[in-house]
């Protein structure tokens, strides 16, 4: 049985609060440091925390979603198109962000989750994203 072979690489490292220090304000006057408070990170999809560092276990995109003192880490998987997008390879549906790196022909759509790039150029093609174009 052949294993199946994961790579994990750490994107993110997670660091302990340190403690401001005080600073003063134009008249001189004493302005005490604010309270750190350390972050809740809570790992998702495609993401594990071993001892302070975040490790991605899939490709794709990070992404963070913050809620007051908790921030949400997940892997969003990418598509990358190699070459033009026409009517051999076909219209494009993905759940997902979504990399083109040649062009996209006239009467073509693409239709990503988040984000879609395109590296060369648009010919009268409908594009769909709920992120950037």
């Amino acid at each position: 049985m052949k294993k199946k072979f994961v790579h994990y690489f750490t994107d993110f490292i997670i660091h302990s609060p340190t403690s401001g220090r005080p600073e003063y304000t134009a008249t001189n006057e004493l302005l005490p440091a604010a309270k750190t408070v350390p972050s809740l990170v809570q790992p998702k999809k495609g993401v594990i925390i071993v001892k302070n560092k975040v490790i991605a276990t899939l490709s794709g995109r990070s992404t963070f979603f913050y809620k007051g003192n908790c921030v949400t880490i997940s892997i969003l998987p990418t598509l990358i198109h190699t070459g033009n997008v026409n009517g051999s390879s076909g219209n494009i549906h993905f759940r997902g962000d979504v990399e083109i790196e040649g062009e996209v022909e006239a009467g073509i759509r693409v239709e990503a989750e988040r984000n879609i790039l395109v590296e060369q150029a648009l010919n009268k093609a409908t594009m769909s994203a709920s992120g950037a174009v």
